[in-house]
């Protein structure tokens, strides 16, 4: 029945709506697409523990203590898969 139209037992509420099956999620950006098909990293993960969703990094640093950032600034980079690289880039531009 569509519409919200009351359910054929005469309770008064509408039938229940079947549920959508869910939209993949990447791993690699968190986008609502599958992991193959992500439009920002056409490569393949590396194999090295910082590059890997959980498990192994969640471990990196455990020992270390948490640091507190007073002041901070975001900025965007391209999404190449160079982090690093862009990041260099941009810290070093603003010695003297």
């Amino acid at each position: 029945r569509a519409g919200g139209q009351p359910s054929p037992k005469g309770d008064g509420h509408p039938p229940p709506k079947a549920k959508a099956a869910p939209s993949p999620v990447c791993d690699k950006c968190d986008g609502r697409h599958a992991s193959a098909l992500c439009p920002h990293y056409r490569k393949a993960r590396d194999r090295h523990p910082d590059a890997q969703p959980g498990g192994a990094k969640r471990r990196l640093g455990a020992d270390a203590r948490p640091i507190l950032l007073r002041r901070g600034r975001v900025v965007p980079q391209p999404g190449d898969g160079s982090c690093l690289f862009h990041s260099l880039r941009y810290g070093l531009h603003a010695l003297p």
